[in-house]
């Protein structure tokens, strides 16, 4: 169980490969406004994005749109 205050994480790989899409279709996703991570956008070019669960749903509702 996590410690209080804790906040579980998904980076962006993780979160393709669960939500079985490619990295472009994400960035497309990203770049129109439909979803953003929660935690960290990153900064710069190869910077690694965190998700969380919930905005795992969310692309999971995209897609299945």
């Amino acid at each position: 169980m996590p410690s209080p205050g804790r906040i579980l994480a998904l980076d962006t790989p993780t979160l393709l490969a669960c939500a079985k899409i490619p990295a472009s279709t994400l960035n497309y996703w990203v770049d129109k406004g439909f979803c953003t991570p929660a935690i960290d956008v990153g900064s710069g070019r190869r910077a690694t994005r965190y998700w969380t669960i919930r905005d795992l749903v969310v692309i999971k509702a995209i897609k299945s749109l």
